[in-house]
């Protein structure tokens, strides 16, 4: 009798563990997959849009990418997230700068800079993100 609620109670714990997990690893996926799907849409504008639905397309994906990062997801590393946010907040940058906005460029850069170092990147600087986003551009990425 005993052993049979102790049995009972150790399925009912591997049950909810497996579950939980299951359901962890599906919302990383998901965030996955969606981070994945808006990057592919701030390309589309980058290269068939407008400067302006660029711009658009940028600042939601930057949005998104700080709510995914807030989620904490355990089969992401938030450091996926950073970079991906510094690489589109210096193609930001150049995109106000290429506009004359001069200022809010510049203040883009350093955000992107800052962003990139807390992922532990090894040079963060703001030539170097012009030089890697450039790069990546070209082959659309």
């Amino acid at each position: 009798m005993l052993s049979g609620i102790v049995i009972a109670l150790v399925a009912g714990a591997v049950g909810f563990y497996l579950g939980t997990y299951a359901q962890s690893n599906a919302l990383a996926v998901s965030d996955w997959y969606i981070s994945l799907r808006q990057g592919a849409l701030v390309d589309f504008e980058r290269t068939r849009g407008s400067d302006s639905d660029y711009e658009t397309a940028l600042r939601r994906y930057i949005a998104l990418l700080d709510e995914l990062e807030g989620r904490k997801s355990p089969e992401l590393s938030g450091s996926t997230y950073l970079v991906d946010k510094s690489f589109a907040l210096i193609r930001l940058s150049r995109l106000l700068e290429r506009r004359g906005d001069q200022v809010e460029a510049a203040q883009t850069a350093t955000m992107a800079s800052e962003v990139c170092a807390k992922a532990n990147r090894r040079d963060c600087s703001v030539a170097t993100l012009v030089e890697i986003t450039t790069k990546l551009d070209e082959r659309s990425f």
